[in-house]
This record gives structure tokens, sequence and C-alpha cells, in this order.
């Protein structure tokens, strides 16, 4: 939320607007990068940052395209800020080089989204399961409301499977995608589909659990 001064009771210029724009993203940046260090350890100097963005901006509760030519009081501009440590950043460049790749460009799951539906629009709540974590996207009219996730992903599962079979967490992974392509026979599906059960149950929790803690009536109709 960025207040303007007085009563907003001007028209927004172009070099008022961006002014505003240079000043939200360098806060933000200042913020999100002091946020991660106290919660991650790592110093603002160590990230890599791909993509600092504003994706919305409402004037007084309106969405609007751009700021000039507006009057109000009450700013509310929406960044999407996508950044990682340096150090991997400078091994996914070296892993590339090997493999002879050229990186076009490095994307979060975030970006993507707006890009699919941005000529139709979407509302929804878009899961990406990862290994460690499973992240969680609420959009509404192709925009990005919300980012959240839990940790609790697709490792699980490989666990679950590894200790209930006696194997190795590889030969388990490997398993888990025969299981997800259908490769299986039907005796093994059906034993795999069990063991996966109790996983199952604890990331539908974290899913359900942090659902609630984000509140998507606030973004959704409640029948969503």
């Amino acid at each position: 939320i960025f207040p303007r001064k007085g009563f907003g009771q001007s028209e927004i210029s172009k070099a008022e607007e961006k002014n505003i724009y240079q000043q939200v993203l360098r806060e933000a940046r200042e913020k999100i990068s002091l946020k991660f260090s106290e919660e991650c350890g790592i110093l603002p100097v160590e990230l890599k940052w791909t993509a600092l963005k504003i994706i919305q901006t409402k004037i007084d509760g309106y969405s609007i395209s751009g700021l000039s030519g507006y009057k109000g009081k009450d700013l509310i501009i929406k960044i999407l800020a996508v950044f990682l440590p340096k150090d991997y950043f400078e091994k996914i460049n070296k892993i590339s080089k090997e493999l002879k790749l050229n990186i076009l460009k490095i994307v979060h799951t975030a970006e993507v989204l707006p890009s699919i539906f941005k000529d139709r629009g979407a509302d929804g709540i878009f899961i990406d399961v990862g290994g460690e974590i499973s992240q969680i996207f609420l959009a509404r009219s192709g925009f990005l409301e919300k980012i959240d996730e839990f940790k609790a992903g697709g490792k699980i599962f490989s666990r679950q499977l590894a200790d209930g079979l006696g194997i190795d967490e590889e030969t388990a992974r490997t398993l888990k995608e025969k299981y997800s392509k259908k490769l299986l026979s039907p005796a093994s599906a059906k034993r795999v589909k069990e063991i996966f059960h109790p996983a199952r149950k604890i990331w539908y929790q974290h899913l359900k659990d942090k659902i609630k803690e984000i509140n998507p009536e606030k973004f959704f109709p409640s029948n969503i």
C-alpha cells in the first residue's frame, strides 16, 4: 500500500508515476532481501534477482493499467519478486555450459501462470508439487492474488515407498514414476497405492491446513 501525499486530488503525472514505481520497487527489494536474510541467513548481496516487476496496480480500490492520468489517494501495487542464491545461479550456468545449452531465461512458476491465462483470465487454486515443498498459487481473472507453500512434496512418497518395500530412495522414485505413468501391473499398482496411503494423508492435510490459513474465500466464492 502506497499512500499519496495530500488527498489525491491532483492527477498523477508521468514523472510522478515513474517516481512512485521506482520507489516501490526499491523499497520492496530492500524489505524482501532483509526478511529473507533473517529467515535463511543469506545476505542480500548473495542473492541473484531474476525478476522484480509490478503485476497489478489499484488506485482507491480500482484496478488500472497505469497510474498517470488518474486521481486518488491510496495506491495498492502488487509486486512479483523472483530471486535465488548466487551460487545456485552459478551452478546452473556451469551445468548449462557443460551440456552446451544456452539459458534464454530463468522463470518461476508464478511468472508462467499469468502468461498462460493472459487472454482469457482464470480463477483458481493452482498447485506445483516439488520434491521437498509444494507451492500454491491463487489466481483471479488472470492475476496472481496469493503465493504460498508448505513443506511436503513428492519425496515423502518416495520415502514411504522405500520404507515399505525395503529399497533405496532412488529405486523408489523410479517405481513411483512408473506408478504415475500406469506402467505397473494391476497387482503392483494396488500394492504401491496402499503404501502411498499414509503419505497421501500427510500431504493432503498439509494442503488443507495451508489453504485454510490462506483463507481463499477472500478471493473466491465459498464453493470453489
